[in-house]
């Protein structure tokens, strides 16, 4: 009885809308029906009137009945207006009660889509959906509706009722003294989808931009596995074990040849295929790239290898590809001391087409899923980073999965309010800090790398900038260009279900945005951006990376010249990201509850904005050198620890510091967690100054207990964390972290929109559904990864090699190592070059 109420109302307002629109058009449309007086009777109680009302929130420019009369004068909106006359008053009985049926019976009831389609003849299925306005919340019905009336026709009908829901919604504001209604101008806005036309729209839009997309990506995806499969044949058993012995035979060359202070060419005949790998487990052959949030450079080109100095300490002075003269007298020193040996290591050996096509090898791109994060020996503490890594993007698609539920079919909305209310989604509410963690990593390890490409060259010169930009931009670029291009063209045309045209949330506006999406811009212009709804809006990392690293090696070079400036320079950064945050959240009236109304400007205003991302910028630095700070710790005599580095010794030493910092971590990371739980249940009952200080303290209080627990790793007091973290499963999917964060919400909505029917919240639903994303997200991360985002890399390392040349290994006995070589220089140079 209930759904056949709602649905006569909402047959009535669509008839008395469209009754408006042509009363002067064909008057034997008005005159026809005994209805007819109370239809005017409700669009004069309405006061519906398109010559003076707009849709609320839309931004549309004002539409007269002129101007409809004139577009449509040719239309047969009247076959519509008697369609739905007849479905009003015959819903009982023949195909009307058909289309009844298949409509929807409750709110968020979607009805039945595929009943509808086989009416055919008769009907049109139709999204009718209702926001409220500047929240993220979508109630959605399936609404069985004659097939005369067309899309545009319901678009014309949806504008006056959404300013008719407004003027109710008013009312009872006004009614019931609900102050925050006429404040905000809380409205209703009302759409129609029909999920055909969507679809032919679409197609008719993007036919185009996908197949162009579709055939890259097939082409791509047979030249990798064409060619790993021939590289596999042309290979002999002989030759696959030609590697290993090769490389066992120089190391007993380096051992034997204690006389021989030549520069020993390392080639590598078979591609560096996986066979060779085995014999020197920590070898760098191919320094990896894959990660994006971990920097990578190589030595300047080293011109004459017969002058490599076997020493264990490479001296290259500053702006100049050369060795140093000093560094030269030590031959003789060394000869007794053959421990370490400088080998020029010949990456690519062969033709060039031969190197291109081992670019695209599968098996040696499967190999590279097991390197080991760290490039040098110092840093094989930074294992536990791949955990955290992988831990972090597991919280984002776990939190992220919760907040899609806003804009997909729910059978019961209303669960919403208590669902985001609650303590379970408090532990989750993290949603909106976890992505940060990820800059705080790359500013990390990007403070370490760069500081090293420091020492390594004497300095960072204009065109080392221009190199190390470059670099960034070849690293992140191409994955980040292709989900770009598959979300635009391809995502909206992959499955066909009626719930499906919420998929082009995620491409909103690209026709026009796509410029500043290539830029790296897009966080910027334009300014606003609707959260869950946008232009390729989630990976706003990525740009705020980019923009952020142009001042990056300004804060290294302060580093290495003066030191304590550069602390000074990273409080005040640090001290001025928290007013800019707090002023902005006092400018804009942002709230901490997550269903507030002012949060419609929240991700526009400050999550997506690189401005905002200050402190975390001021952490990575400060973390990154402590860091170099600790190596030199550890390489310190034991008197000068404790003189010069007592506040580092005090951290080595003490457990009652070592058990405060894991207290602090914690206390804060739970406390910014559950803190908001008050807010959610009520956005308004915390004040602005309350909100502004949450904003501004929130993330860095979050990050600053995840550095709380990294100081224990690294001082040895971690040593249980550093095990679980450092253990090998997470190394592969560390590597596979960029592209995970790339196609997470891909994979997320195609679980969630791909629907036929609306869907029931619960928790355990939820938990499943979020443990099916997080799989979905890592297999077809694995395939972006090996079909697309390593062999761009490859080719990128392999341009590196044709411009820059051959790299420098050291190689160490007793270890059997190989490793590339890091900032171990002597005292000497350290006071002439002023390091």
């Amino acid at each position: 009885m209930k759904g056949a109420i709602l649905k006569s109302l909402i047959s009535f307002l669509i008839l008395s809308t469209l009754v408006n629109a042509t009363q002067n058009q064909d008057v034997h449309i008005i005159e026809k029906s005994s209805g007819n007086n109370a239809l005017l009777l409700a669009d004069f109680l309405v006061n519906i009137d398109l010559s003076s009302r707009v849709t609320v929130h839309s931004g549309k420019s004002v539409v007269t009945r002129d101007d409809i009369r004139n577009k449509y004068k040719n239309e047969q909106i009247g076959q519509c207006y008697d369609a739905i006359w007849n479905f009003t008053m015959h819903m009982r009985e023949g195909h009307y009660k058909k289309m009844a049926l298949y409509s929807f019976s409750d709110i968020g009831d979607v009805g039945d889509y595929d009943g509808c389609t086989s009416l055919s003849e008769y009907a049109e299925y139709n999204y009718m959906n209702v926001n409220l306005t500047k929240l993220p919340i979508d109630v959605r019905s399936g609404l069985c509706f004659p097939k005369e009336c067309k899309q545009w026709m319901m678009d014309k009908a949806a504008d006056p009722l959404s300013e008719t829901a407004f003027q109710i919604i008013q009312a009872i504001g006004w009614v019931t003294s609900l102050e925050f209604i006429k404040k905000y101008q809380v409205g209703a806005e009302i759409s129609f989808i029909q999920p055909n036309t969507w679809r032919e729209t679409q197609v008719n839009q993007r036919s185009i931009g996908a197949i162009v997309v579709l055939s890259f990506m097939a082409s791509l995806a047979f030249f990798v596995v064409s060619l790993s499969i021939l590289l596999h044949l042309c290979k002999s058993d002989q030759d696959r074990g030609n590697g290993k012995l090769k490389i066992i035979k120089e190391k007993e060359l380096l051992l034997s040849k204690e006389d021989d202070f030549g520069g020993l060419l390392l080639s590598n005949d078979d591609h560096q295929s996986v066979s060779e790998f085995p014999t020197l487990p920590n070898s760098n052959w191919n320094t990896n790239n894959a990660d994006p949030f971990n920097l990578g450079f190589s030595p300047r080109k080293l011109t004459s290898p017969k002058n490599q100095l076997l020493t264990d300490y490479t001296s290259i002075t500053p702006r100049s590809d050369f060795v140093s003269s000093e560094a030269s007298t030590d031959v003789f020193l060394h000869k007794k001391q053959p421990e370490v040996r400088l080998i020029v290591r010949e990456k690519y050996k062969g033709s060039f087409f031969s190197n291109i096509v081992a670019c695209f090898s599968l098996q040696r791109n499967i190999f590279s899923l097991h390197k080991p994060i760290n490039k040098f020996e110092d840093d094989e503490d930074l294992a536990f980073i791949d955990g955290m890594r992988v831990l972090t993007m597991f919280w984002v698609i776990l939190a992220l999965t919760a907040v899609y539920c806003l804009i997909c079919n729910l059978s019961d909305p209303i669960v919403i309010f208590s669902y985001f209310s609650g303590y379970p989604f408090a532990m989750l509410s993290a949603c909106f800090i976890t992505p940060e963690l990820f800059i705080f990593y790359i500013f990390f390890l990007g403070f370490i790398y760069m500081a090293r490409f420091y020492d390594m060259n004497g300095g960072i010169g204009f065109t080392d900038y221009i190199r190390f930009y470059i670099h960034r931009f070849l690293k992140l670029a191409p994955m980040y260009y292709l989900v770009f291009f598959f979300t635009w063209f391809v995502y909206p045309l992959i499955f066909t279900s009626p719930g499906w045209f919420v998929s082009e949330r995620f491409s909103t506006n690209c026709e026009t945005e796509w410029p500043f999406v290539l830029t790296f811009l897009n966080n910027l212009i334009p300014f606003f951006t609707q959260a869950l709804n946008g232009c390729y809006y989630w990976p706003y990392v990525v740009p705020n990376d980019m923009l952020l690293h142009i001042f990056f090696p300004l804060l290294v070079i302060l580093y290495k010249k003066r030191r304590k400036l550069f602390y000074l320079t990273t409080v005040v950064i640090l001290i001025g990201g928290f007013i800019i945050d707090f002023i902005i959240t006092l400018k804009n009236k942002l709230r901490v509850g997550i269903l507030t109304f002012e949060d419609y400007y929240l991700f526009a205003c400050f999550y997506n904005k690189p401005y905002t991302k200050l402190p975390i910028l001021s952490c990575g630095m400060g973390m990154g050198a402590f860091y170099l700070r600790l190596i030199k710790y550890r390489k310190a005599p034991v008197l000068e620890k404790k003189n010069e580095y007592c506040f580092i010794h005090f951290m080595h030493t003490s457990w009652l510091f070592t058990i405060f910092l894991y207290a602090y971590s914690f206390c804060i990371i739970n406390f910014i967690n559950f803190i908001q739980v008050s807010s959610n249940k009520n956005g308004y009952s915390w004040r602005m100054d309350e909100n502004g200080f949450f904003f501004a303290f929130s993330r860095f209080g979050y990050i600053s207990g995840i550095m709380a627990i990294i100081v224990n790793i690294l001082t040895g007091r971690g040593k249980y964390i550093k095990v679980m973290l450092s253990y090998y499963c997470w190394r592969p999917l560390s590597r596979l972290t960029f592209t995970a964060y790339l196609i997470f919400p891909l994979v997320i909505g195609a679980a969630i929109f791909d629907t036929r029917k609306s869907l029931y919240a619960t928790y355990s639903r939820a938990a499943i559904s979020m443990m099916s994303s997080i799989i979905l997200t890592y297999v077809f991360a694995l395939f972006g990864f090996l079909l697309f985002e390593k062999p761009m890399e490859n080719l990128k390392n392999y341009l590196k090699y044709l411009i820059f040349g051959v790299e420098s290994l050291r190689f160490i006995p007793k270890s059997e190592r190989l490793e590339t070589i890091s900032d171990k220089i002597s005292k000497e140079d350290f006071n002439k070059k002023g390091v």
